[in-house]
């Protein structure tokens, strides 16, 4: 039976439904507390993201990390998955750690596909590490690409002026060493210079 499912494509709903009719829990926790969904976001198995998501295994389960399927799939730097869960109505999530799954993706720097999702989705381009670090300083201290930084100006309300603990503001971190097109797009976005076509 998994066999023919696999070969006609609809073989992750098929599965799911065998699982179902056998009794098992699709949201059922491991000793870590991860889900069936939050594996198959870490691994960018759309397919059984999908099924799931149609099987209504709810998106914002958590681990003991604090970590939804969402976290798992931008950690794991899974895009298709991500992208799939915004979609699906996964939002921003603050862990256990006070960290937020728009500053998971810009550290890790994550596909501008996703780090635009979440800006779109509502997450707080405002928010501040624990080191007092904003989303933007932080992606241009991790080095994202001229897309991932655009992606943070996709709403209104970034804050360019604040300032890190140390008194230096996004454009500081930007001059210490970013790509001279992220400086100047922030220094055209300060009405400073015009950014440079790219």
């Amino acid at each position: 039976m998994l066999l023919d499912a696999y070969a006609d494509g609809s073989w992750a709903e098929r599965v799911l439904t065998l699982h179902q009719a056998m009794g098992a829990d699709l949201r059922a926790h491991d000793e870590t507390g991860q889900t069936l969904l939050m594996k198959a976001a870490a691994r960018d198995d759309l397919a059984l993201v999908q099924a799931l998501m149609a099987a209504n295994v709810p998106l914002d389960s958590t681990d003991i990390h604090g970590w939804s399927a969402l976290e798992h799939a931008v950690q794991g730097q899974a895009t298709t998955a991500a992208l799939a869960l915004i979609a699906g109505g996964a939002r921003e999530r603050i862990d256990h750690h006070e960290n937020s799954t728009l500053q998971y993706a810009v550290n890790l720097v994550a596909d501008s596909q996703v780090i635009a999702a979440l800006v779109r989705a509502g997450a707080d381009v405002n928010r501040r590490s624990l080191d007092g670090l904003t989303v933007l300083m932080e992606a241009i201290d991790a080095g994202n690409p001229v897309a991932s930084i655009e992606a943070l100006f996709a709403v209104p309300g970034l804050d360019l002026t604040l300032r890190d603990p140390r008194g230096e503001d996004a454009l500081t971190h930007a001059r210490a060493g970013a790509d001279p097109a992220v400086v100047a797009l922030i220094e055209s976005r300060l009405g400073n210079t015009v950014a440079p076509e790219h």
